[in-house]
């Protein structure tokens, strides 16, 4: 069910940037994300939203490693036949 819901997610967010830019600069862009944030212009109100887009990008990135780092110490702790509860603080201090 969330592997689905993600999917629908991820086509959605494509579907979005390839739509407002083009496939063929949606493709050569570094970070698509903030080149649809560029061309947003409500009313000459709501403009250089670049702020709230880094914000999100690093909230994502955040994420993704805390589950990279969970998935590791599941993985580790299945190998060695230890508690997760033992290396998750050493881990996460290593980690910093």
């Amino acid at each position: 069910m969330a592997m689905g819901l993600f999917g629908i997610i991820v086509t959605c967010s494509t579907l979005i940037i390839i739509s407002v830019l083009v496939v063929d600069y949606a493709s050569i862009a570094t970070v698509p994300l903030l080149e649809v944030i560029k061309t947003i212009n409500i009313g000459e109100l709501l403009t250089n939203m670049y702020a709230i887009a880094v914000v999100i990008i690093f909230i994502g990135g955040f994420y993704k490693t805390l589950l990279n780092l969970l998935g590791g110490l599941l993985g580790f702790s299945a190998l060695f036949n230890i508690k997760v509860k033992y290396i998750i603080l050493p881990a996460c201090v290593l980690t910093l």
